[in-house]
């Protein structure tokens, strides 16, 4: 899947640009955006469920592992270990449910994993994954981990106007415009790029985690 590289742009016309990137995807339940003459980005008002139906994640939820925080993690060969799509699907999946049932518990697991992502971010951008998972070196990084936490930011932004969630959005968008392994996620293909799910020497432009990246 090829996808046209957006132009760099300022870090303000960026916020608007993850705003935007939602609004394309989302169905929305209600956006209301502030005067241009504010001095903070738009705000935006309860974006909608997320476009992939994350339901089932609440039932796997409970079959996995957590920390003593209360964060899920992954079984893997070589352990236990965090894996920050994995907590963005959980978010959005605890999101949908409180969008839907108003239920408090959800709401609060969800800030919950929103801030864990925003803690674990490095200052780059990135999310690092320091465990091994195939052939891929250690520490490996994924375009599905960044695209996903930009939608668990913009949703926390909306429910706590809390600006540290559209400065975390913004970093991690960011790494969209850089090569993978100069601390991006982007493969240059001529005039073309694609946002990489895995690194190599594991497969190259995997077409779902393109997708996921360009849902969020």
């Amino acid at each position: 899947m090829k996808i046209r590289m957006p132009r760099p742009f300022r870090r303000r016309q960026r916020i608007q640009w993850i705003a935007l990137l939602l609004i394309a995807v989302t169905v929305t339940i209600g956006w209301s955006v502030v005067s241009a003459q504010h001095k903070r980005p738009p705000l935006i008002q309860q974006p909608g469920f997320y476009p992939y139906d994350m339901g089932s994640t609440l039932l796997t939820e409970k079959e996995r592992p957590h920390d003593s925080a209360g964060i899920i993690m992954v079984r893997y060969p070589s352990g236990v270990h965090y894996n920050p799509v994995t907590v963005s699907q959980a978010a959005l999946a605890h999101y949908d449910h409180w969008l839907r049932e108003k239920d408090e518990a959800s709401r609060t697991q969800f800030l919950k994993y929103a801030v864990w992502l925003r803690s674990t971010q490095a200052d780059n951008g990135l999310w690092y994954y320091d465990f091994p998972n195939g052939a891929m070196p250690v520490p490996w990084v994924s375009a599905m981990a960044q695209g996903h936490a930009i939608s668990v930011f913009v949703r926390a932004y909306a429910l706590t106007n809390d600006d540290s969630y559209l400065e975390a959005a913004d970093r991690s968008l960011g790494t969209f415009e850089i090569a993978m392994g100069r601390g991006g996620v982007n493969d240059m293909d001529g005039n073309f790029v694609y946002y990489e799910e895995a690194m190599p020497p594991e497969s190259p432009h995997i077409l779902n985690g393109a997708a996921r990246k360009g849902g969020g």
